[in-house]
C-alpha cells in the first residue's frame, strides 16, 4: 500500500512539475473575447481592437475577419494620422516542436497625387523572435511599394471622411508554421505592427488569429464563391424541375 502510495505521489509530483515548465501562448485565438495575455504597445496602442466574425468592407468583403472560431485580434485601424500600433506576447521556456499562427493584412495605397517615398507609405510586419540567441525566427515586412502581386488583392478604393483617397490592398490568411525543435526551452516572442503612411493620410492594419502549437484552420468562404455556389444549387433545382 505504502509502495503505490509512493508511485502515486511520484508521478503527481512530476505532473505538475512538467505543468509548471510547459509554456506556450495565452489566449493566442482570442475567444476570450479579449487581449488577455497580450501586450498592445506602440504609439497608438488603443488603435487596436478584438474584432468578430464578419467581412472586411475594405477588401470588397471578400476576407473574413477571423480566421477560426468568434474572435480575432486587430492590430492598427483604417484611419490614418501616422499611427503606429503594435501587439505582442513573450513565452518564456517554449515547449512545443512547432509554432503555428495566421495573419491577414490590409493597406492603402496613396491614390490623392501627392508623391510618397516607400518609407513614408502605410506598412505591417510579423516577426517571431527567438530572445534567448538573438535571432529571427520569421519576418515578413511589407510596405504599398513592395507588395507581391501573387499575395495581395485589390480592394476598394474609398475616401475615409478626414483622410485622403486611397485603394485598399489586401492578402489572404496566411496560415504560418515554423519547426521550433531548435528553440525548445527558449523566450519566444511574437510582435505583429501596423503603420499608416508617414504623411498622415492613409491607414494600414493586420489581422492575428490561431497562435499555439497546433496548425490554424482557417474558415474563409469568400463571397463570390458562395454566390456562385448558390446560383448553381438554384440551376440544379431548375434542371430538376424541367426533368420531373
Amino acid at each position: 500500500m505504502k509502495t503505490a502510495l509512493k508511485v502515486l505521489l511520484a508521478v503527481c509530483i512530476i505532473a505538475v512539475g512538467s505543468q509548471a515548465w510547459a509554456a506556450g501562448f495565452t489566449n493566442g485565438n482570442f475567444e476570450t473575447g479579449n487581449f488577455n495575455g497580450w501586450t498592445k504597445g506602440g504609439a497608438n496602442p488603443n488603435d487596436s481592437a478584438i474584432v468578430g466574425v464578419g467581412t472586411d468592407p475594405n477588401t470588397l468583403n471578400a476576407l473574413s475577419m477571423v480566421a477560426n472560431g468568434n474572435y480575432a485580434a486587430r492590430v492598427g485601424d483604417q484611419a490614418g494620422g501616422s499611427h503606429v500600433s503594435t501587439l505582442s506576447q513573450t513565452v518564456v521556456g517554449w515547449t512545443d516542436a512547432s509554432i503555428q499562427f495566421a495573419w491577414a493584412a490590409v493597406l492603402q495605397e496613396p491614390t490623392n497625387g501627392v508623391t510618397h517615398t516607400p518609407a513614408e507609405m502605410p506598412s505591417f510586419s510579423v516577426k517571431l523572435l527567438d530572445l534567448s540567441n538573438n535571432t529571427t525566427l520569421y519576418d515578413q515586412s511589407y510596405n504599398i511599394s513592395n507588395l507581391p502581386a501573387s499575395t495581395f488583392h485589390n480592394g476598394v478604393q474609398n475616401t475615409i471622411p478626414g483622410y485622403d483617397v486611397g485603394l485598399w490592398h489586401y492578402s489572404d490568411w496566411a496560415a504560418v508554421s515554423l519547426d521550433t525543435t531548435a528553440n525548445i526551452g527558449h523566450n519566444l516572442e511574437l510582435i505583429i505592427q501596423a503603420s499608416d503612411c508617414t504623411l498622415g493620410g492613409h491607414g494600414g492594419y493586420v489581422y492575428l488569429d490561431e497562435v499555439g502549437s497546433t496548425p490554424p484552420v482557417i474558415n474563409t468562404p469568400e463571397p463570390g464563391t458562395m454566390l456562385l455556389l448558390g446560383c448553381a444549387l438554384v440551376g440544379l433545382y431548375g434542371i430538376k424541375r424541367k426533368v420531373s
